[in-house]
């Protein structure tokens, strides 16, 4: 009872996830984090123009109609590891894929 579906958007990607009306925006992000591999302490939530707090309730913050829509932010931290793993990859194909070679 009382589940509803929230879309999330970060950037050009958008989610759907189902909540429950009794649900926190940290439950959201938990969510979310299955989905986009990034972790809830990376991300920041806003809805209705705010930043919204792990705790806080989504039907204290008026966020418990479905088609509920919010944005999806990312923390510095996170991006500087996207980036990083980017890095590691390309250099891994540039070796062969990271197979090991006798020298």
């Amino acid at each position: 009872e009382g589940a509803f579906l929230v879309h999330v958007t970060r950037g050009k990607t958008k989610y759907t996830v189902a909540a429950k009306s009794e649900g926190t925006f940290g439950d959201v992000k938990g969510l979310l984090q299955g989905l986009c591999k990034i972790r809830a302490s990376h991300q920041r939530l806003i809805y209705k123009g705010k930043q919204r707090e792990d705790g806080e309730t989504l039907s204290g913050a008026g966020a418990v109609t479905s088609g509920a829509r919010m944005v999806l932010m990312v923390t510095e931290g996170q991006h500087k590891a996207d980036e990083e793993k980017e890095i590691l990859k390309e250099a891994e194909q540039e070796l062969g894929g990271g197979e090991e070679r006798a020298v």
